[in-house]
């Protein structure tokens, strides 16, 4: 018999703890052994017909051979395809092959089965479908022009929804207008535009209290003024209201003393 005895400070930090991490399969948050040097990442049938049965199980013919450590074969059954993210990882990584790609998540082709011309001034929509999809989180993005775009076409910029999981077969409206005198040919799955993510930021809301009319903001000498000038003054700056900013974060509104104007006057 071993008897087994109480590590030592230091024989315990000659071991380190397993290389474990959160990671999320296809929404299903498990903890995970990160090995950087295995080539295949496997997960075991408890976990597969308990989370994810809802992927496809594909059978693996004689392409692929498992062992373990020891050598041992690993009997599998098969492969699936799922979006895997390490939280702790995920985003850095994410955002680095995003800035490699252009940043962009995909390209839309045209899904026209004949080439389309778009005359000078005109305007049209062609169906497009989404290629190059990059494995990206769910997130609003913006349509925009492509470097292999002819300087001739105008893209109007669109917002759509992209989320990777469906964009295998997804076909998008694309908006373009020909800028040109000339006519212009959008060939067979030419690309018409690029996909790329934004964020889209809550305004700041201003309460009925915060917001305040703008000529409770100005200073104006109303004692040079007469009455009738007075009531103009007013009218014009209520008319034109919109343009101006009103929030009480603005502070010095109409003040600067980088430019100065010079405005003659005369009677007439």
């Amino acid at each position: 018999m071993v008897e087994a005895h109480p590590r030592t400070p230091e024989e315990q930090s000659l071991v380190g703890n397993p290389n474990e991490a959160i990671i999320i399969i296809e929404g299903y948050e498990a903890n995970a052994l990160l090995d950087t040097g295995s080539s295949v990442s496997t997960v075991s049938s408890l976990v597969f017909l308990s989370h994810l049965g809802h992927l496809n199980l594909e059978p693996v013919t004689s392409i692929l051979s498992l062992e373990c450590a020891n050598g041992d074969a690993l009997p599998f059954s098969g492969y699936i395809k799922a979006m895997l993210r390490i939280p702790e990882l995920g985003d850095k990584a994410r955002e680095k092959q995003l800035a490699k790609n252009g940043n962009r998540v995909a390209v839309i082709r045209s899904a026209s089965r004949e080439p389309v011309i778009v005359h000078s001034n005109q305007q049209t929509t062609i169906r497009g479908f989404l290629e190059n999809t990059q494995p990206y989180q769910t997130t609003s993005a913006l349509l925009q022009t492509h470097a292999y775009n002819s300087p001739d076409i105008d893209l109007t910029p669109q917002l759509i929804s992209y989320d990777h999981s469906q964009s295998k077969f997804r076909q998008v409206d694309v908006t373009i207008s020909n800028t040109s005198t000339h006519t212009v040919a959008i060939n067979l799955r030419a690309i018409l535009c690029e996909v790329q993510p934004v964020t889209i930021t809550q305004l700041e809301d201003i309460t009925e209290t915060e917001q305040r009319g703008i000529l409770d903001l100005l200073d104006i000498e109303y004692d040079r003024l007469n009455q009738e000038r007075r009531t103009e003054v007013t009218q014009l700056i209520k008319e034109y209201d919109n343009i101006f900013s009103n929030s009480k974060h603005e502070k010095y509104i109409g003040l600067s003393s980088r430019v100065r104007h010079r405005i003659e006057l005369h009677d007439e």
